[in-house]
């Protein structure tokens, strides 16, 4: 084992499933501990190792209590995939410990959490990153690169378009409520508000927005509760650079062609990406000559994200699939939507810039070492309060505040099309208090015609 980066999961849902899956694509990780307060999430990661081949299903610990797995278990990094709003405490208790860290978004559900979670994270030499995972998308990444390289000049405008499906079923419905997700500024578009900060190179100065709930969760009660959380908006950034930004999302138009749509203008050309279609389209302004690039993703990769390929084939799926190309097995993460990302070959990132893809072994200690990079990268890549004071939405900051480049294996966090199986997510009850009726998924929600 001295050799295998160990990983703990905390919160044993959707996601968590993707992460197990993922992490198996590697040769030198494997899960050891899995932690969830509801047995039947255990059961559900539990029955996901179990058919993944070159898994030691035996070789796993399962906990209903954080704190026991991190008294107990042998692991070298731990995975928080528990609902938004339990991070903060949980975070209180795994940074005593020195593990690597990669914590799904939204970091927390308040600035002011985020904000401590910030300090700790400057006061540790623990690796610590937050799951922003659209950066590393290989179509989005190639895009960047070029963006990076000049390929459209000075850039001025970026645009991001999400039309999508509504929020999915989580058990307890815990998604629901603003409370607990910390909106869905901070829950769903921290992915944008990161993007805009990583493409432009820059920090927001001003932020103007509107949102609301016009068509989804309206006829919901949960517990004599009504949904508030929104399922559309606008918000405008304007950055220190004196470039703008756009952010547009509806979550009522799952019959979109393309969930994404980002758009970049510089003063000599124009870059549009489209997910999942994966082209990118470059546009110059003189001469007027659109050129089409077509990105690829690994298709193990995106099996891994998609839930619609049994687990047991993705690993062999991928070893054969490399062996046939006299590869080594890539070390590559699973995006929102099934879409894989920084694919690292032999440690170098797609694109061959560092920022775009996150590698570390273990040390001979059984433990992750940080990935070297220059203090002027670090810094660069180190996601900090964002400097747009009381203008700026606490999404830009709850999002990303405290994130520092990880030397995890890879980024490995995705989303999916599909409803949640039983157990999924997180009832939001304490570490170690099982509530009886919360051993199934029940869609308790009371529908008013």
């Amino acid at each position: 084992m001295s050799n295998m980066t160990r990983y703990g999961i905390i919160g044993a849902g959707m996601m968590a499933q993707e992460h197990i899956q993922n992490i198996y694509l590697l040769e030198d990780a494997a899960v050891t501990a899995v932690c969830d307060p509801v047995r039947s999430s255990l059961t559900w990661a539990e029955s996901t190792i179990k058919n993944i081949e070159g898994a030691n299903p035996e070789g796993v610990q399962y906990f209903t209590d954080h704190r026991d797995m991190l008294e107990k278990a042998d692991v070298d990094a731990v995975i928080i995939a528990s609902p938004n709003f339990t991070h903060i405490d949980i975070l209180r208790d795994t940074m005593q410990t020195g593990v690597a860290h990669l914590v799904e978004k939204p970091l927390c559900t308040t600035l002011e959490d985020a904000l401590e979670i910030e300090e700790r994270v400057k006061n540790s030499d623990s690796l610590f990153w937050v799951g922003l995972e659209y950066r590393y998308m290989p179509p989005v990444a190639r895009m960047i690169e070029r963006a990076h390289a000049g390929d459209v000049g000075a850039m001025q405008m970026l645009s991001i378009r999400e039309h999508r499906f509504p929020f999915l079923p989580k058990v307890g419905n815990w998604n629901r409520f603003n409370k607990n997700t910390g909106g869905t500024f901070v829950e769903k578009c921290c992915h944008f508000f990161d993007l805009m900060r990583f493409i432009l190179q820059d920090e927001p100065v001003a932020v103007m927005g509107m949102g609301g709930m016009a068509v989804n969760h309206l006829n919901e009660e949960y517990g004599g509760a009504k949904p508030d959380i929104f399922d559309h908006g606008f918000a405008v950034v304007e950055f220190a650079g004196g470039a703008k930004a756009q952010l547009d999302l509806c979550m009522f138009a799952e019959g979109s062609e393309n969930q994404e749509e980002i758009t970049l203008v510089g003063d000599t050309a124009k870059l549009e990406v489209k997910i999942p279609e994966g082209v990118i389209t470059h546009m110059p302004r003189r001469p007027k000559n659109p050129v089409k690039e077509e990105v690829t993703v690994d298709e193990a990769v995106l099996a891994a994200g998609s839930h619609l390929l049994p687990a047991p084939r993705l690993r062999k799926r991928a070893k054969e699939r490399h062996a046939s190309q006299g590869q080594r097995p890539r070390r590559s993460h699973v995006c929102a939507d099934g879409f894989g990302g920084a694919d690292l070959h032999d440690g170098t990132p797609l694109g061959g810039d560092e920022r775009t893809g996150l590698a570390a072994r273990s040390s001979s200690r059984g433990g992750p070492c940080r990935t070297a990079g220059s203090a002027e990268h670090r810094e660069r890549s180190h996601p900090s309060r964002c400097g747009a004071g009381r203008a700026a939405p606490a999404a830009l900051s709850a999002g990303e505040a405290g994130s520092r480049r990880s030397g995890l294996h890879r980024l490995h966090a995705g989303a999916s099309n599909q409803l949640p199986a039983a157990g999924d997510a997180w009832h939001g009850w304490p570490c170690g208090r099982i509530p009886d009726n919360a051993t199934e998924y029940r869609p308790d929600a009371k529908r008013s015609a």
